[in-house]
């Protein structure tokens, strides 16, 4: 399964190959070896803000468990809301 970032990559080199001439080619080869190395780095918050972007086109009962193998969309049926009264200090 291809990653966004691998998806806008190979659209990239698509159409550099389609349209470019060499020098735009070795240009746009620099600017995805950015994006390779942005992707490598980024940290915790960079990709939560991608993960909520992308929740926020369902509907505000969505959840998204994410693991190292695995992800998963939750739709919450019924909530009790937030139950603070056995909370210890």
């Amino acid at each position: 399964m291809e990653t966004l970032i691998d998806k806008i990559i190979e659209a990239i080199q698509k159409s550099a190959d389609e349209q470019f001439n060499e020098f735009a080619k070795k240009q746009l080869l620099l600017i995805i070896d950015e994006i390779k190395e942005i992707e490598e780095n980024a940290d915790f918050e960079d990709v939560a803000l991608i993960m909520i972007k992308h929740i926020n086109k369902y509907h505000p009962h969505h959840t998204i468990i994410v693991t190292s193998t695995h992800a998963e969309l939750l739709e919450g049926e019924r909530s009790t809301g937030i139950i603070v009264n056995y909370l210890k200090d």
